[in-house]
């Protein structure tokens, strides 16, 4: 490529409308990714994401709860004769 000072006026001025109009796209397509990350009057990503981290963690609280209750109760008829 050559120097950007010696570029006539008019490829100057193409270039910088190529860039405006790229600059452009680039902020509509990330105004979408916003929109779905952090959701439009609904839930994002973000939240739904975090409410599946939540349950997954109740669940496997549950389980060791239920596991832990199971064990007492093995334990309780083995050795309560």
């Amino acid at each position: 490529m050559s120097d950007p000072c010696e570029m006539p006026r008019a490829e100057c001025i193409e270039k910088l409308a190529t860039l405006a109009a790229a600059r452009r796209e680039d902020s509509l397509k990330l105004d979408r990714i916003l929109r779905h990350l952090e959701g439009n009057g609904r839930d994002g990503l973000l939240v739904r994401v975090d409410r599946l981290e939540q349950a997954e963690q109740r669940r496997s609280w549950l389980v060791r709860v239920i596991a832990a209750a199971v064990v007492g109760l093995i334990a309780k008829t083995m050795f309560w004769r």
